[in-house]
């Protein structure tokens, strides 16, 4: 091997460039080994030593006392191979800090399990090619802190494999697997043929697992995110659950807190005063309209949940004189994202109901295929920076698409085939997966609001 800065190995017709601090990346992805956590210690990788030949690359240095060697080799699939080797004269336990990023717009849905595991970073848009990751050597780190022995303090890694003991001279060998598939259905097959398509239940339903050697049946009962441990002889896998409460009830408690505290002088009182202005719509608290149209004389135009606040009290409750204000109306035209198209199309639909100069139809920002795949494309885990909150602005945003839209995108129209799930069982899924995450009682957090705000607005669109 030849000693060098950098590298490049083509795999699968793809360029692979491994840099002088031993990061490798391609279009859509970028990997690297941060450091190790060195008896419950973590320790930051140092200077990397690089050779290369035609078909690998090899990364040399040592932490800590702890000599590592990582090759990217190319034999069709792009084999990212970790050597750990204790040096010291002690026993020591020690764990990778991998970074594994979605690069160039690409998006990262995670399922990280412990002894399974899967990667999928997808495109911004089109259901088309993925980059799929999959441990086949050494286990990851399980989120449950009964069950890890390697401390996140000191981290901020998205990938912590599962901490070993090693003896003096002892080595541990970490391997992953990168591929490009063609699309998120492909990658959707490397998944264990025992886990189910939906971990996301009603509450009181029951998971029912028909795994190799055994079955297993949980049932949920509160509302929430739960953790099942699914113990193997090839390791243990967790499972996160996810059991939505009811929106209807969420309002409610909104709406309760408010009439009881007052009106929020913080950032919530954005959607506070959407919430309050469902929660009036079901009758059984007459004075959130009046609470609602305290929060919004102070409502920011610069806002789409406060958009679309305004013209919905205009147009409902005949506040500011049952006129959309201009600069709310001239705000939405420069907005963007779902929020954007959303605040729009209730500037429009106000103007409608009050009779005023009707807008021309909104340009969409958003298309059907960027939030299927923002919200996984029907792959279990979770979507990097996915929060309660975007997931209710994107629900609320399909609800405002035609069902031929999503059956387009379904196997009628090809790609659904593509996809993980069914585009209906995607948003559905999605919707649980938020309601499941949210606080049922006051004290409400921002995030919390805006999350019932947007997931109001869903439901409203989804009942007409």
């Amino acid at each position: 091997m030849r000693e060098l800065s950098a590298a490049q190995l083509i795999i699968d017709q793809t360029p692979v460039v491994i840099d002088s601090e031993a990061v490798a990346a391609a279009a859509g992805v970028r990997l690297a080994l941060r450091g190790l956590v060195v008896d419950g210690q973590f320790r930051p990788a140092g200077r990397w030593d690089l050779r290369a030949d035609v078909d690998e690359v090899e990364c040399r240095t040592e932490i800590d006392g702890i000599g590592v060697e990582q090759r990217h080799g190319a034999d069709g699939i792009w084999n990212w191979r970790i050597r750990l080797a204790n040096r010291r004269q002690t026993a020591t336990r020690v764990a990778a800090v991998l970074d594994i990023e979605a690069t160039d717009g690409w998006q990262r849905r995670s399922w990280l399990a412990g002894a399974d595991g899967l990667i999928v970073n997808l495109p911004p848009r089109g259901i088309g090619p993925v980059w799929s990751l999959r441990p086949r050597l050494g286990t990851l780190q399980l989120n449950d802190p009964a069950a890890s022995t390697t401390p996140m303090a000191g981290t901020e890694a998205a990938v912590i494999m599962d901490a070993r003991e090693l003896a003096p001279g002892e080595q541990h060998v970490v391997l992953w697997r990168a591929e490009r598939l063609p699309d998120p259905a492909a990658a959707a097959r490397g998944l264990p043929r025992w886990l189910p398509r939906r971990l996301e239940l009603e509450p009181g339903a029951a998971l029912e697992l028909d795994l190799p050697d055994a079955a297993l049946v949980h049932h949920g009962e509160a509302p929430g995110v739960q953790q099942v441990l699914v113990h193997q002889g090839t390791g243990t896998t967790e499972l996160t659950l996810s059991l939505p409460y009811r929106l209807d009830a969420l309002i409610e408690a909104v709406a309760s807190a408010t009439e009881q505290t007052g009106v929020r002088s913080d950032e919530g009182r954005i959607a506070e005063a959407l919430v309050l202005l469902h929660a009036s719509a079901r009758g059984a608290h007459p004075d959130a309209v009046a609470l609602a149209e305290e929060t919004a004389q102070r409502l920011p135009p610069t806002d789409p949940l406060a958009v679309i606040t305004a013209a919905t009290g205009a147009s409902t409750a005949g506040w500011y004189d049952g006129v959309v204000p201009a600069e709310f109306a001239a705000a939405a035209q420069t907005m963007t994202g779902p929020g954007g198209d959303l605040a729009r199309m209730h500037v429009r639909g106000a103007a409608l109901l009050l009779g005023e100069a009707t807008p021309a139809p909104p340009r969409m920002a958003t298309s059907p295929d960027q939030v299927l795949l923002r919200l996984g494309a029907g792959l279990p885990g979770e979507s990097d920076g996915l929060s309660p909150a975007e997931v209710g602005e994107l629900l609320a945003w399909a609800a405002t698409q035609p069902d031929e839209v999503w059956a387009q995108l379904g196997p009628a129209g090809g790609t659904g085939e593509q996809l993980a799930d069914l585009p209906g069982s995607i948003l559905d899924r999605a919707e649980s997966w938020a309601l499941a995450r949210l606080r049922p009682q006051a004290p409400f957090s921002v995030e919390d609001l805006r999350a019932i705000a947007w997931l109001a607005i869903h439901q409203q669109l989804v009942r007409g």
